[in-house]
């Protein structure tokens, strides 16, 4: 559904409901609406999500992502062309995979690069592999340029809400979107946060 539709459909949810007055002193605001979406956008994603089918649903994908290296810390980054969701999973990173070939990054947490590396047989360390670095940026692991002939990735990314432009399409099932806008006006509701007294409290 397009984000600003789905927005205005919060904003009437809200409106049908006597929740505020749409005049200059008490304005419905669409980017009041859309902060909120933003906030509750990882729980609701845990609402819809149900398997790995799903989760490829909400993702965008991005063909060609440079890889970048430093050669000082001798490290091969790639920034991520949107910020992503942030869960303990990391699951706003859905796929990383070399452009031309079929080499797969496989997602890891720095403290398991820690406790493989400090065994004498790591297999799992033979494996090209992943970390977030921060909050835009993912550092690949056993990789090198030369040896894999790699210069940029495929990714499938979950974007947070705020990332969609007002005429794209956010992923929500339209079996679900109905539920959706009462959660997001509810929660508005409770929190009075769709009072903005601006001027330009609404995108053109």
């Amino acid at each position: 559904m397009e984000k600003k539709k789905l927005l205005q459909a919060i904003l009437n949810e809200a409106a049908q409901n006597g929740i505020g007055t749409v005049d200059d002193l008490k304005r419905v605001s669409l980017r009041q609406c859309e902060v909120a979406m933003d906030s509750m956008y990882n729980d609701l994603l845990f609402m819809l999500l149900k398997d790995s089918a799903s989760i490829d649903f909400f993702c965008k994908p991005y063909d060609e992502v440079d890889i970048d290296y430093n050669r000082t810390s001798k490290e091969y980054t790639v920034t991520l062309p949107v910020p992503v969701v942030q869960t303990q999973k990391n699951i706003g990173v859905h796929l990383v995979r070399g452009v031309g070939s079929n080499r797969k990054f496989y997602p890891t947490t720095n403290e398991d690069v820690d406790l493989f590396t400090d065994m004498d047989e790591s297999t799992h360390y033979d494996r090209t592999l992943y970390v977030m670095d921060g909050n835009s940026k993912i550092k690949l692991l056993n990789f090198d340029y030369t040896s894999l002939n790699i210069r940029r990735v495929q990714l499938k990314l979950i974007p947070t809400f705020m990332s969609y432009d007002w005429s794209e399409d956010v992923p929500i099932p339209s079996g679900r979107i109905t539920e959706v806008v009462g959660i997001v006006a509810k929660q508005l509701f409770k929190g009075k946060k769709f009072l903005d007294t601006s001027v330009d409290g609404n995108p053109t």
